[in-house]
């Protein structure tokens, strides 16, 4: 899936059972997070977990690209993982959370398979404007310095 970048963005962007279908989920996440209108904006998410990250390709299917590095083996552990080291480091704020049935086409061995989907609603923080401090701006003080138990690297050696 390719996200393309409009000049007014999007207040909200659903993402439903792609990101274990592509080649390049991250790229994904990160172009969903660049074509937000603004700070703030939502992205849904849903991620069947535990997570299998393949592509179909005709009759085949192949290693993603760029996999998730999902770890864990429970849905829980796997959805903590998502949650807490590929989202939030990516900038994202988890805003809600919840699991809930995924029914999908089956094959030849069943009719349809009931998986488990993490519904995931993430939103972009705004920009967090701070003040500048310095000499001749107003409500500025002098800085003050904080004893630390361990110096800062370079300082306090002999």
């Amino acid at each position: 899936a390719v996200v393309s970048t409009q000049s007014t963005g999007y207040s909200v962007i659903s993402c439903l059972n792609v990101l274990d279908r592509c080649h390049y989920p991250l790229s994904l996440l990160q172009s969903m997070y660049n074509c937000l209108k603004e700070r703030g904006g939502m992205i849904i998410i849903a991620l069947v977990l535990p997570y299998n990250g393949s592509v179909e390709e005709g009759h085949d299917w192949v290693a993603q690209a760029e996999p998730l590095q999902i770890r864990g083996i429970t849905f829980e552990q796997q959805l903590s993982y998502f949650c807490r080291f590929i989202l939030e480091p990516m900038g994202f704020q988890l805003s809600y959370v919840t699991r809930v049935p995924y029914l999908c086409t089956g094959d030849l061995h069943n009719k349809y398979y009931s998986l488990s989907d993490a519904l995931v609603a993430v939103t972009v923080p705004p920009a967090v404007t701070v003040p500048p401090v310095g000499p001749g701006v107003v409500g500025a003080t002098n800085t003050t310095r904080v004893e630390m138990d361990t110096p800062p690297p370079g300082e306090g050696e002999e």
